[in-house]
């Protein structure tokens, strides 16, 4: 044990080490990137497969056809009549029509307010009851009346409908089907989806008045176009980057182009020739989504609840019709009416290169715990640096005796003497008690071991003690001052809380008082959403400021802590505890939201290398503007601009996925991101003192 102690001893003096930390560090980020560069290829990818053999995809034939669609047509011309309806009308209409069909009908209203805006509805749905079941499974068939770009669902409620008229004939169901009707693909079907699960809010979301038994499955119709499509888009990612059950899509997949005749896709990705390119594009599109979290659909919702849910959306102009996207439903669900458990047996961790080639939580993960280790490579070595004094310190101290009294001089040079001959004393006592400890140890082995192999050793021991004399006498310890490393990492850790505290209680409280009622508009509104277009700018202008007080912050930090009089190895402590909280914090993310994990440690790369700049402004500028420009509010704006969206309505998106979907994403970026952004761009803009420590 005396052994192992010595060293470990002698590997932490060596001086060689501290200078491997950032060249490993570097190395972790190019291997955690390459590797992800790798997957796409065949060598690292997989041909999906369908694991539960209960669902037999494509082996029943499809009857939907013929006079149904005579009836797709009468619904489709009278529900096009109550294009510029209210919610309430529109619901009216359509329970009618189900009621007509023999479906159990019941009404949910919701209210959420978020941004100063309040949105309101009301959903309606029906239950088919299963002939074989006892209403303990069911399937949902969403079909909501307008979908996300706030078109009417022209073809999707008329064959939702029609579905539900022509699964009433049959018998062969052993799960109760439940047709939702929410108002708009996110909202509705999120309060629905809470109330059916007793998750919701009781104050701002009505109970349903009925309800099946647990749900097996979900598939959402968005089918807006007008003209005939030629493939249809699978649309599967779920709320803070869950997905669902892989077998699921591959059935789809597979009824869509083995038994129906036509493609389907993801990530809208309409033309894929399966090119490594491609297969990139589309792999970095579904981490993006992942990475987000936000509702890309009414099956969103369901996911959280572990509803393996899809939406499908026809694309492109084509020869097929609406009967062929009825059958794809109808086989979809009689796949899905066959499972005895639910999906189980697939992967629920997956990326997607096509829609049929994925990746897999094993052959992926490793790429972002590779880059989370490069922040706790580097976290040890400041950690390792604070204790010691480096050459800096000797040099100065050097120069400072050359200028003391002579008088002043030899008592400091007794008093370093003395401190040798402690130093000496304690070593001589240590290794005599290494020596005892060897010497029982080899009269333990004596009758064991020859002549030669006691001389050996021997040498060996006198070299072990040479060796970590002459280190220990290169390499000074130096006591650590952890009270102000560990207030700057708090306060920034604080700040950062504070703010998302403050930010989630002023985006939950409306802002701008509005009335909500959607009867009180003569124009149909899925949701009533009083618009001010003062109130966005507001938004856009108040943002902008925080964002360039967050660029000033660090400035103001460094002056503080110029005060303090900090040398280098306090910023070497306080960029080993905020390194480490993120390294910490990324390895446990990324297996439960790799893409999220990995884009944050992407970002936050430079932070690594962090070190006080403020002498050498040439090095100094350069990495405060690219720190600034991988900064979360400068990721924002950037992303705004680049997808061209409204700033004020992309940040109302991000407080209405906190407030009403549970989004965990702006807590990641502004209590991990963030802080560490703070501490290491403050470190940048800092000048460390040129006094040595006590």
């Amino acid at each position: 044990m005396s052994r192992l102690i010595s060293s470990a001893f002698q590997i932490r003096q060596d001086p060689r080490l501290l200078k491997a930390p950032p060249y490993l560090s570097l190395a972790c980020l190019v291997v955690g990137v390459a590797w992800l560069l790798l997957l796409p290829l065949n060598d690292y990818s997989r041909r999906t497969y369908i694991s539960e053999n209960a669902l037999l995809p494509g082996q029943v034939h499809t009857y939907f056809s013929g006079s149904d669609q005579h009836v797709f047509r009468a619904y489709k011309r009278e529900l096009k009549e109550l294009a510029e309806a209210d919610n309430y009308a529109v619901n009216n209409r359509l329970e009618k029509i189900a009621l007509d069909i023999g479906l159990k009908t019941a009404r949910q209203n919701f209210t959420y307010t978020s941004s100063g805006e309040t949105y309101t509805g009301e959903n309606l749905y029906g239950i088919l009851q299963a002939p074989r079941g006892d209403a303990t499974e069911a399937l949902v068939l969403i079909a909501s009346w307008r979908n996300a770009e706030g078109a009417l669902n022209i073809h999707g409620v008329p064959l939702a409908l029609t579905l539900a008229r022509y699964f009433k004939r049959w018998s062969l169901w052993s799960k109760d089907i439940i047709l939702l009707f929410p108002p708009e693909p996110t909202m509705g079907s999120q309060a629905w989806a809470d109330a059916y699960h007793d998750a919701h809010d009781e104050a701002n979301i009505g109970s349903l008045p009925m309800k099946s038994g647990l749900l097996q499955g979900a598939i959402a119709i968005d089918y807006a176009q007008e003209d005939r499509f030629h493939s249809v888009h699978i649309a599967y990612d779920g709320i803070n980057g869950q997905l669902p059950n892989l077998d699921l899509i591959n059935s789809i997949v597979s009824i869509s182009g083995g038994q129906m005749g036509f493609l389907s896709n993801i990530q809208r990705m309409w033309n894929h020739e399966d090119s490594y390119e491609e297969r990139l594009q589309t792999m970095f599109r579904g981490m993006v989504n992942q990475g987000l979290g936000h509702a890309t659909g009414p099956h969103s919702a369901f996911i959280p609840y572990h509803v393996d849910a899809v939406t499908l959306t026809p694309y492109g102009p084509g020869w097929q019709d609406e009967m062929a996207m009825g059958r794809l439903v109808e086989a979809s669900f009689r796949s899905l009416n066959n499972l005895l458990e639910h999906l189980h047996q697939s992967f629920f961790f997956y990326l997607l290169m096509n829609r049929d080639r994925f990746v897999s939580i094993g052959t992926y993960l490793p790429s972002a715990m590779i880059l989370a280790a490069n922040f706790t490579i580097m976290a040890i070595a400041c950690w390792v640096k604070s204790g010691q004094v480096d050459d800096s310190d000797k040099k100065r101290r050097r120069r400072r005796d050359e200028k003391l009294d002579p008088r002043d001089r030899r008592k400091r040079e007794e008093k370093k003497e003395e401190r040798r001959e402690e130093r000496r004393d304690r070593e001589e006592r240590r290794d005599r008690e290494e020596k005892r400890d060897r010497e029982e140890k080899r009269d333990r082995e004596e009758k064991k071991d020859d002549k030669s192999d006691r001389e050996r050793r021997k040498r060996d021991d006198k070299s072990e003690i040479r060796e970590r004399r002459r280190r220990e006498e290169k390499l000074e310890s130096s006591e650590r001052r952890k009270v102000e490393p560990t207030g700057l990492a708090a306060t920034s850790s604080l700040l950062s809380v504070s703010s998302a505290a403050s930010a989630s209680s002023h985006s939950s409280t409306p802002v701008i008082p509005s009335s909500s009622s959607p009867s009180s508009s003569s124009s149909y509104a899925p949701v009533y959403r009083e618009r001010k277009i003062a109130f966005g700018l507001l938004l856009s202008n108040i943002f902008y400021g925080i964002a360039g007080l967050t660029w000033v912050l660090p400035f103001a930090i460094s002056r503080i802590a110029s005060s303090f009089r900090p040398h280098v190895q306090e910023f070497q402590l306080t960029k080993s505890c905020s390194l480490l909280f993120l390294g910490m914090v990324l390895s446990a993310l990324a297996t439960i939201n790799f893409s999220q994990a990995f884009l944050i440690g992407l970002f936050s790369a430079p932070f690594s290398y962090a070190h006080p700049l403020r002498k050498h402004l040439k090095c100094m500028l350069p990495y405060y503007i690219i720190t600034n420009l991988l900064s979360p509010p400068s990721v924002l704006i950037i992303g705004s601009f680049v997808s061209g969206g409204n700033l004020a309505s992309l940040l109302k998106e991000i407080a209405f996925g906190y407030n009403v979907w549970g989004m965990y994403t702006s807590v990641i970026v502004w209590c991990l991101w963030w802080p560490a952004w703070l501490v290491a761009t403050s470190i940048t803009v800092s000048k460390a003192s040129s006094s040595s420590r006590r």
